[in-house]
């Protein structure tokens, strides 16, 4: 009866994984293929390796030619285990173009420490965006966010309130020329002389 629901367990972790691969194929289509030999991950006998091109930038960014944070390509290679997702997936990353094994080793522990914490969930396009989010801060690409006109004006509203409040920290700089109208100002409003309302303290 135990192999009947371990061969049970078994086939949904394949039925599982087979999901996965075709929802990250339609997904990644051409930024995903199976790779064999040396690009593949040693010892991986259970599943097919697959690799996933990823790059700095997404759908819409330019990419500046002359910039090589920018044009290179880290290999996210993986492989199901047979018991994956309830263990992490084989893990290796290359170097498609330009990038060094010292970031290969760096972005492998990072990786491989994040499939760690989502050991019991389908993981990979999880794994596929840290790896994207390390490309971006190597290539320092700022993510733009798009401010809606309820975050533009508060955003407006907070930076007059910063200024008034810098103003009213420093003051107006009084001159002989911006008292003289003060006054002029002062007498014409209530008639009553500067000098007379200075004396009545």
């Amino acid at each position: 009866a135990r192999f009947g629901a371990f061969a049970g367990t078994m086939a949904d972790l394949l039925e599982e994984q087979a999901m996965e691969v075709e929802a990250l194929e339609s997904i990644l289509m051409e930024d995903m293929r199976v790779v064999e030999g040396s690009e593949a991950i040693a010892g991986a006998t259970h599943a097919p390796c697959y690799q996933i091109a990823v790059s700095a930038l997404g759908d819409g960014e330019e990419e500046d030619p002359d910039d090589a944070t920018q044009t290179a390509r880290l290999g996210l290679v993986f492989s199901h285990t047979p018991a994956y997702p309830e263990t992490p997936p084989l893990l290796r990353c290359r170097s498609i173009e330009g990038l060094f094994d010292k970031e290969l080793v760096e972005v492998t522990d990072l990786l491989r420490t994040h499939a760690e914490g989502l050991v019991g969930m389908a993981m990979i396009f999880d794994l596929v965006t840290e790896a994207k989010e390390w490309m971006r801060g190597r290539a320092g690409v700022v993510d733009v966010v798009e401010e809606t006109p309820e975050m533009l004006q508060r955003r407006l509203e907070e930076e007059a309130e910063e200024r008034l409040k810098a103003m009213r920290a420093v003051g107006t700089p009084v001159t002989a020329e911006s008292f003289e109208a003060w006054t002029a100002r002062f007498e014409a409003e209530t008639g009553v002389a500067a000098s007379a309302a200075a004396a009545a303290r």
